[in-house]
């Protein structure tokens, strides 16, 4: 394996909160690098790097289980408001990515295995299980030269396929030729070794060593308005990872990429790498299982801070998924998970789960909560905003000024925001215009 060159300090003020919960170094570290000098949240590119880990590992890699092995797939959903930190664009780096790594593969043989099935359009489930039902083909095995061999033999495709779609409320959207894709993707996400699907076209088909993954990106209103309910009541929203950001903490008049830091070129060959040597069984050392043992423990009898705040349905299972990503992220070799992966794992599930409720909490809520969270997500994007203004920009969510008066009331006692009027602190608000509420951000550690 090649020496990766060493990064040059990235300056404190091209920072953000996401930093905090960056993994040890690895790809993801350094997508997270190469994307330095866009608005993207470092938050959304550590989930993008993960997803594109997750995709193109496959079932080739996954972690000892009984009686059947555990794979690393995961579904990944990205929310922040409108034109707000740049989801379509990192989506749209990571996608590049899992197209043309496999041609930096060693072999012509492992870059025909190792490449992917992707679809990005708006795909119907009619679509999607006819990609996934391919079958068992006939394939000629290339020479080393890549010329083709005299040799052919029977290669039993499995159903894989990377869903990567821009805009989620398209992709999931209430039309009726939509009905049923919940449940499939939810029935595919357990990555069975056979299924049975029914199709309206070509009648029963067979799927074999299923492993999907999907990328995704939304506003909080596209969650709310245009995805069908059944996502958020059959159990798909527990297996999607939400990730939001109300804006992003760098601002960039123009896209940038600095110096010692990963070239597209870089990334590719890095995952490339990852690609062929990160195969086989994954397990946790003794420490690591004894820790996650008792934090297993611990989290089911509601005894953790984290599990007694957000009571999160299997947060344990995405826990297991990404200590496997989180060690197979990184270069060096071998397959033990070790405390260091739990810990950046966990690290970040939690921090990703903590902020998600911004994005669905507008999703089943009752009126006066809805109207909280659009109040409470309006003034993390301003961070600084007058009364006056304020109640304009409500007026359109039906926020009356004493309902406006009660929220801010509200994220007063919840230490979110500080009230001046003339420059000085104010212990409540009132009803003049010219009165300022402050929003109070999160510390960077």
């Amino acid at each position: 394996m090649e020496a990766f060159p060493d990064l040059l300090p990235i300056p404190w003020s091209y920072r953000d909160s996401g930093d905090k919960v960056i993994p040890p170094p690895g790809f993801v570290s350094d997508f997270v690098m190469a994307t330095r000098g866009i608005e993207t949240p470092t938050i959304f590119s550590i989930w993008t790097a993960f997803f594109v880990i997750s995709t193109i590992l496959k079932r080739d890699a996954w972690l000892k289980w009984f009686p059947k092995a555990f794979w690393p797939n995961i579904y990944v959903l990205l929310v922040a408001p409108p034109r707000e930190c740049g989801k379509t664009t990192i989506i749209d780096i990571g996608d590049e990515l899992l197209r043309a790594f496999h041609e930096y593969l060693p072999t012509a043989n492992e870059q025909r295995l190792k490449a992917l099935n992707l679809t990005h359009s708006k795909a119907t489930p009619e679509r999607i299980m006819e990609i996934l039902s391919k079958g068992t083909i006939k394939q000629s095995l290339l020479n080393e030269d890549g010329s083709i061999s005299a040799r052919i033999e029977e290669v039993e495709q499995c159903s894989q396929l990377g869903l990567v779609v821009s805009e989620f409320s398209t992709f999931m959207g209430k039309a009726q030729y939509n009905a049923g894709l919940v449940s499939n993707l939810i029935s595919l996400f357990d990555s069975r070794a056979v299924d049975d699907v029914n199709t309206i076209q070509r009648g029963s088909e067979v799927l074999k060593d299923i492993y999907v993954t999907l990328m995704s990106g939304s506003t909080p209103d596209g969650l709310k308005y245009s995805v069908p309910h059944e996502a958020f009541t059959d159990g798909f929203i527990d297996r999607l990872i939400v990730v939001y950001k109300g804006q992003s903490e760098r601002i960039f008049s123009y896209p940038r990429h600095y110096d010692r830091t990963p070239t597209e070129s870089d990334l590719l060959k890095r995952l490339a790498h990852v690609a062929h040597e990160k195969v086989g069984e994954f397990y946790m050392n003794d420490d690591c299982f004894e820790k996650y043992d008792k934090w297993y423990y611990n989290h089911k009898r509601g005894k953790t801070t984290f599990s007694k705040t957000y009571g999160t349905p299997r947060f344990d299972t995405q826990l297991l998924k990404m200590c496997l990503l989180m060690r197979a992220q990184r270069y060096e070799g071998g397959n033990e998970i070790t405390i260091e992966d739990f810990d950046a794992a966990i690290g970040l599930l939690e921090e990703t789960y903590r902020t998600s409720s911004k994005a669905t909490a507008l999703v089943g809520a009752n009126e006066r909560s809805e109207k909280l969270v659009i109040v409470h997500n309006y003034l993390e994007r301003h961070e600084k905003v007058a009364r006056r203004r304020l109640l304009l920009s409500m007026c359109k969510h039906n926020i009356s000024s004493p309902e406006l008066s009660a929220i801010l009331d509200d994220l007063y006692d919840q230490g979110k925001i500080v009230i001046e009027l003339d420059g000085r602190n104010r212990p409540r608000p009132s009803r003049n215009g010219k009165e300022q509420y402050i929003w109070i951000p999160e510390e960077i550690e």
